[in-house]
Order: structure tokens, then sequence, then C-alpha cells
């Protein structure tokens, strides 16, 4: 599939705003060849500045949205029956990570910065909905984190059961980590445990996302982005990067290859 009609076929997926019709095909089609040219002035920087994206982070990003939906094959069903298959997905991957990876060369993101005390946590959670698991009653939840603390208290590596067992997708590829968790930042009861629990005792807690295994691995004072500051840092670094896509269309040699057809 071409990448232009992979971009057609996920605009056209697009819900409209509330009390609108959506966008015409006309406008779709123009959006879709904007973005196509964008992403080859993003490629030739790329190309002539040796910035490149690995297939390993391809396949990491792909793992990871799998992960949240489910499994591979939630993926897989979801790309199918928007008409994509997994080649072209993966090439959008790729186009997305190489353009913020310009867009950081190009646009660097300012933030500032203020010292705060940090926790490094790791947890595993075992919720009673998963996303594409069978549901489990409370009991049957807290047992079976009963079981995989025993297993850690017993030598087991707490990095592995989290692959295996965490129904968090956002942590479970990295060993259950959170490093660096700010006061404030989780839920109370997993804050209170992050900032209070001694360290390397994992032990139990519940919150409303189920029960979770956690340990906390250390606790030190760490620049941390300052949220509202970062918040314009971004739309700054958005606007840049903007500017600098506009000056190099004026610049670019153009063809359109592509026309929409009135059915």
């Amino acid at each position: 599939m071409s990448k232009f009609k992979t971009l057609s076929v996920l605009a056209a997926q697009q819900p409209p705003a509330p009390g609108s019709k959506g966008p015409t095909p006309k406008v779709l089609t123009t959006e879709v060849m904007n973005q196509l040219i964008v992403d080859e002035l993003v490629r030739e920087y790329a190309a002539s500045h040796g910035i490149s994206v690995s297939n390993a982070t391809v396949l990491t990003q792909e793992n990871q949205q799998a992960a949240s939906l489910g499994g591979h094959a939630a993926l897989i069903a979801r790309l199918t029956h928007f008409g994509i298959d997994e080649t072209a997905y993966r090439e959008l991957i790729y186009s997305a990570a190489l353009g913020q990876k310009v867009e950081t060369k190009v646009a660097p993101l300012k933030v500032r910065t203020t010292r705060q005390q940090v926790a490094d946590v790791r947890h595993i959670l075992i919720m009673l909905k998963p996303q594409g698991k069978a549901a489990r009653t409370d009991p049957q939840a807290h047992t079976l984190a009963q079981q995989i603390l025993t297993k850690i208290q017993h030598g087991a590596n707490f990095g592995a059961l989290a692959k295996q067992y965490s129904d968090d997708p956002g942590s479970a590829a990295k060993g259950g980590e959170y490093p660096q968790v700010t006061k404030g930042e989780m839920v109370p009861q997993f804050d209170q445990a992050s900032f209070n629990d001694k360290l390397h005792h994992p032990r139990i807690i519940k919150t409303s996302y189920g029960y979770h295994i956690i340990e906390v691995l250390g606790r030190h004072t760490a620049s941390i982005p300052n949220q509202t500051s970062q918040n314009q840092a971004q739309a700054a670094q958005q606007q840049a990067f903007n500017l600098w896509v506009t000056q190099h269309k004026k610049t670019a040699t153009i063809k359109r290859l592509a026309t929409i057809q009135k059915s």
C-alpha cells in the first residue's frame, strides 16, 4: 500500500468535530499531500545530517502499541479493519519517529527545570478487568498478586515477572520501572508508598487500578521540567518547526502526483 493511500485511509477514519460534517475529500487530500511533503522534507534533512531511526525502535513502538491493545493479534485486527497492512503501519511509525528526531534537531526544546525529590520505583499491576484478558474477582487478583510477591521474595527476577504478569503496558516492557516519580504524580496509595516505604522491600498495595506489587529502588533529588514551562516550550518548539517547514517548502521542488476523483 502506498503511503499516500495509507495516510488517506487514516485521515478518513478520524471522527469529525461535534456539530461538524467533517472535512470534504478535497480537504482530506490536501492534508494528506501536505503531510507527505513534510515527511519528504524531514527525510531529506535526516539523510543529509546523519539522522536515522533503527528497526529496533520501530519494533519497540509497535510492540508497545500492541500491548496497549491486548496483544499483537489485536493490533493486526485493528489495522485490517482500517485496510492497512503491517508494513505500511511500520512505515508510519518510522516517519513519525524520524520527524520527532528532526524536530528536536531544528527546534530544540527549551524547558526550565526545578530540583525536586523523586523516587525510583517499579511495580507489577494486577487489574480486575485487564484489557485483552479475562476479568478477575477481587480475591483472584489479590491471590495472584500475593503469588507473584512470594516468587520475588524467594529470589525470582522482578523485571521478568513484570513483563510476564503486569497489566500496565507502559511499564511492563521496562521491567515495571518508573524512574524519577515526583510527589503527587501518582494516585495517593502509590504516591505514599513511593515516598515512605523502606527501600528494596516489595509489598502489595491496592489502588483504583488494582493490586500493585511495588518496590522502591531509591530516592534522590533531580532536575524536573516545570510543567508550565514544558507546555510553553512544546508550543514554541512546534511553532519553530512549522516555520522551518514553511521556509523549506518555498525552496523545495514539489510535484503533485496524486489527485482525488469524484465518486
